[in-house]
């Protein structure tokens, strides 16, 4: 990936220089060429959101007359951090890609697309206590599962067959202690199943226990896949001036992957105008509700023009409407902003433009032979 780690508050997947590996010997090599074997950890923690679920190990929820926590479901990196101060990211992307890094992702990095939720940290040292801390890193596992399936219809009599490639990874470090990640087959999301020895759920009352008071939301969490009612922004591939330098892998990788959305609830007037402003079509004005192809110059020019509306609004130069506009945004993300609390609903707003510019621009940057990046509504 041609990111140069040069995050600003926040990580940006597109900032971020990890390689993609698409094969799962790559991946095995590439653990065993960090050289992390036999260090001893220090802590666990993940970029953005994980959310505590109670899933059997394969798909859906597991039923029980208690419920418990034995997963969480997260969207962005998972960082191994060992005593020695190093660390190992790792990202499972579907079932076909990974992502992983070493040492790239600084310690003050916590939020990213998702804001952090700092009870996935409090869950593994509270709920499980510190002993597994300090255990050595002792090998790790790529498992491949091909399940076949045979549907019969009593109607159509006909016999479909499928064939299902199910994969997932296993760190496992001593005294039976082991971190198990499993893509989500659809989606960008993936499960974190944690393991020491018999041990491997608690009560959810006891996760309970560790979620504190919540506070207004720091950003408007954006998404690598599309959802019913988002707005996704990707590049345009079907138009390319130098496609052949680059590789028909990572080429397939960016295709796929590389996207961003967000309700389209939450796209503020100000951006709205913005791309309405800098969009030229022969065929009409810009609409949402639809496929709108801008060129690279365009969007940059919308992103400066984003960016310096960031400055207007940090520096509170807004006006009464503009104001009212910022409200009633904020309040279509989250029902608890009041008029006294037109500054937190600033920064929000600020935040959120700041990430919608990084985020398309380092979209951009990875693949600069195509001509046009899309804004599509639903």
């Amino acid at each position: 990936m041609p990111g140069k780690n040069n995050f600003s508050n926040r990580f940006n997947p597109y900032r971020w220089s990890a390689p993609v590996y698409e094969d799962h010997k790559e991946v095995i090599e590439a653990v065993r060429a960090s050289c992390l074997t036999s260090k001893r950890l220090k802590s666990v923690r993940v970029i953005g959101d994980a959310h505590p679920c109670s899933k059997t190990k394969g798909s859906g929820s597991a039923p029980a007359n208690e419920p418990r926590i034995n997963c969480f479901e997260a969207q962005e990196p998972f960082i191994f951090e060992f005593e020695d101060g190093s660390t190992l990211e790792f990202w499972p992307q579907g079932p076909d890609y990974v992502r992983m890094g070493c040492s790239s992702i600084p310690a003050n990095i916590k939020d990213g697309m998702s804001f952090n939720t700092p009870s996935f940290q409090e869950f593994f040292i509270d709920a499980f206590g510190e002993s597994w801390q300090g255990y050595e890193l002792k090998d790790f596992e790529v498992v491949r599962i091909k399940q076949k399936a045979s549907v019969v219809s009593s109607i159509k009599k006909k016999v479909k067959r499928n064939i299902e490639d199910e994969i997932y990874y296993l760190f496992k470090l001593g005294n039976d202690c082991c971190f198990e990640f499993r893509p989500n087959l659809k989606g960008d999301k993936y499960d974190i199943f944690f393991s020491h020895g018999y041990s491997n759920s608690v009560p959810c009352f006891q996760l309970k226990n560790l979620l504190g008071e919540s506070d207004p939301p720091k950003h408007i969490c954006w998404s690598a896949s599309p959802f019913c009612d988002s707005v996704d922004i990707y590049l345009y591939a079907a138009i390319s001036k130098k496609e052949k330098k680059l590789s028909a892998a990572f080429r397939k990788y960016v295709d796929r992957l590389v996207n961003l959305s967000v309700s389209e609830d939450h796209i503020p007037l100000c951006l709205y105008d913005a791309w309405k402003r800098n969009f030229e079509d022969g065929d009409g004005d810009f609409c949402i509700y639809g496929q709108s192809l801008f060129t690279f110059k365009q969007m940059k020019l919308t992103c400066q023009e984003v960016s310096q509306y960031i400055e207007k609004i940090k520096d509170g130069a807004i006006t009464t409407e503009e104001q009212s506009e910022i409200l009633r945004w904020a309040n279509s993300y989250s029902h608890c902003f009041s008029e006294n609390q037109i500054e937190l609903a600033r920064l929000l707003l600020a935040e959120f433009l700041e990430q919608y510019c990084e985020l398309t621009e380092g979209i951009m940057s990875l693949r600069p032979d195509c001509e046009y990046i899309t804004v599509m509504g639903p």
